[in-house]
C-alpha cells in the first residue's frame, strides 16, 4: 500500500513538471533542435523512491547506469551501450565524463569526490562541505576533444550533490544544469535516488 502511494505522488509530481513545461516554458534552439525548457521551476522533494510509472522507465538499467558512473571505468557496461550509442570513442568508452569526474577529478591532482563524500557522511556528518559535482568547466568545454568524437555531447548534467546527515537520516539535494525531461527525468530521478 505504501508503495503504490510513493508512486502516485512521484507521478503526480511529473505530470506536474510536464504541465508546467507545456504552459510555461521557453521555447530554446539547442544543438538538436528546438525545446521548450522550465529554468525557473520549484524544488521537489522525494522522502521515498520516486519511480514513476505514467511512463515507462527503465529504473533498473538507470540504476547500473549509476553504478557505471561510480565506477570510474570509462568503458562503457555492454547493456548500456543502446543508451550510449553515437557517445562513446571508437574503443568504446566516454572519457572525461560522469565517472572520471567524480572519481579522478583533476585540479590541483587526481581527487575521489565519491571517496570524500563517503568519509565526510561518516566523520563529519554535519559539514557543509559534503559536495560533489561531475562537471568540470575545463574538461566539458573540450569534451568532444576529449573523447575523439564529435558527436559526444557536453553531457554530465548533474552539476551540484550535496549532502548531509540530519537526525540520523540522510538528506542530498541535487540540482542539475539540464535534463530530457520526457525521457531522462525518471530515469535521474532513480539514478541520484539510489545513491
Amino acid at each position: 500500500m505504501e508503495y503504490s502511494m510513493v508512486e502516485s505522488r512521484c507521478d503526480h509530481e511529473y505530470q506536474l513538471l510536464l504541465r508546467y513545461i507545456d504552459q510555461y516554458g521557453d521555447e530554446l534552439e539547442t544543438r538538436n533542435h528546438r525545446v521548450k525548457s522550465a529554468i525557473d521551476y520549484q524544488q521537489i522533494v522525494f522522502t521515498e523512491t520516486p519511480l514513476v510509472t505514467v511512463r515507462k522507465t527503465a529504473w533498473k538499467k538507470a540504476i547500473r547506469e549509476m553504478e557505471w558512473f561510480l565506477s570510474g571505468d570509462p568503458k562503457c557496461p555492454e547493456e548500456l551501450l543502446d543508451w550510449w550509442d553515437g557517445q562513446l570513442n571508437e574503443t568504446g568508452r566516454y572519457v572525461c565524463g560522469y565517472g572520471q569526474q567524480l572519481r579522478s577529478y583533476y585540479s590541483a591532482g587526481r581527487f575521489d569526490q565519491i571517496e570524500f563524500l563517503l568519509k565526510g557522511l561518516k566523520e563529519h556528518t554535519e559539514s557543509r562541505r559534503l559536495v560533489v559535482t561531475p562537471w568540470n568547466p575545463l574538461d566539458m568545454s573540450r569534451i568532444t576533444e576529449i573523447n575523439r568524437n564529435n558527436n559526444t555531447p557536453t553531457v554530465c548534467h548533474g552539476v551540484v550533490i550535496q549532502c548531509s546527515v540530519r537526525g540520523g537520516k540522510l538528506h542530498m539535494t541535487h540540482y542539475q544544469r539540464s535534463a530530457d525531461v520526457l525521457l531522462g527525468v525518471p530515469h535521474n530521478w532513480c539514478q541520484y535516488f539510489s545513491l
